[in-house]
């Protein structure tokens, strides 16, 4: 996934996290210039292929979920 997140331009930020308390958990935080652009990246063959290497391995599908922020510290 790094390569294909690293090639898109829509992608602003892209944090791929492994749980402390949890071994057999991962989450991934992304954030995208646009809806659009989250959606566009889902149907690409990148996801798809992530998709079929690892949903054999998930208790079952990845949950996705969309966000609006409210806040957020500016550096």
């Amino acid at each position: 996934m790094a390569p294909a997140v690293d090639a898109n331009p829509g992608h602003l930020a892209y944090f791929y996290c492994l749980d402390d308390n949890d071994p057999d958990a991962i989450s991934a935080f992304q954030v995208y210039d646009s809806i659009e652009s989250s959606r566009r990246f889902l149907e690409t063959e990148a996801y798809a292929g992530y998709l079929r290497d690892v949903e054999p391995l998930l208790s079952g599908p990845p949950h996705v979920t969309a966000l609006t922020p409210v806040w957020v510290k500016r550096t």
